[in-house]
């Protein structure tokens, strides 16, 4: 987690923004891995062809999760915590913290 903060330290979202903003710090054909401000809210989304996964660096977060059975959890995640999405979960996430949560999210991508 240090190392990230510490690569990620000067790094900040422009004054205005909406509810997210992504900053690319790497995209190729393996993975995509992005720093991510979010202020409240991710609406629901769902990944069949990539790998999601998050790192917490500030702020904390309610993730709500459907996996493909219909299955539901709920995970609470704050700084310092990792998590991956399973292919096909349906996903959204509340931020619970008073000032956006900002996070590493890699996208690792699928073979086709």
């Amino acid at each position: 987690l240090l190392d990230w903060q510490e690569l990620t330290r000067d790094l900040h979202p422009p004054d205005e923004f909406e509810d997210i903003y992504m900053h690319t710090l790497e995209e190729n054909d393996q993975r995509e891995l992005f720093v991510a401000w979010v202020k409240e809210f991710i609406p629901e989304e769902v990944h069949h062809d990539l790998l999601e996964s998050f790192l917490i660096l500030e702020g904390s977060c309610t993730c709500y999760i459907t996996g493909a059975d219909g299955s539901q959890r709920t995970i609470r995640l704050g700084e310092g915590d990792f998590f991956t999405m399973q292919i096909g979960e349906h996903h959204d996430l509340q931020i619970t913290s008073s000032k956006p949560a900002k996070a590493i999210i890699q996208w690792k991508k699928l073979a086709a």
